[in-house]
C-alpha cells in the first residue's frame, strides 16, 4: 500500500498565489517518486515546481533522494525543476 505524500506548510499558500498570478497549476503532490509538486504554465512556458517549507531549517528541506534523481534525470534531458521555499519565489518564476 502507498503511503499517503506529503505536502509543505507552504504548499497551498503557493498554489493558490500562482493560479491568483495567472498560472495555470496542476498539483502533482500525490503523483510520489520525485515528481515535483507543481507543473504551472503561463503564457507558453512550462515550470515544474518543487515545494519545501521555507520555515523549515535548511536541513529539513533538502531533496528526498528521489527528488535528487528526478531533477538529476530531468536536467540531463534539459529540462530544470525550480525548487521554491515562498510566495515570492514562486511569484519570481
Amino acid at each position: 500500500m502507498r503511503r499517503r505524500a506529503r505536502v509543505d506548510a507552504n504548499h497551498a499558500e503557493i498554489r493558490s498565489a500562482l493560479r491568483a498570478a495567472g498560472w495555470t497549476v496542476v498539483d502533482c503532490a500525490g503523483v510520489g517518486s520525485g515528481f515535483p509538486d507543481l507543473l504551472i504554465a503561463k503564457h507558453g512556458r512550462l515550470v515544474m515546481v518543487e515545494i519545501k517549507d521555507g520555515a523549515k531549517v535548511k536541513s529539513a528541506q533538502r531533496l528526498t533522494a528521489d527528488e535528487q534523481q528526478f531533477h538529476s534525470v530531468m536536467a540531463a534531458a534539459g529540462v530544470i525543476v525550480s525548487v521554491i521555499t515562498s510566495v515570492e519565489e514562486a511569484l519570481s518564476l
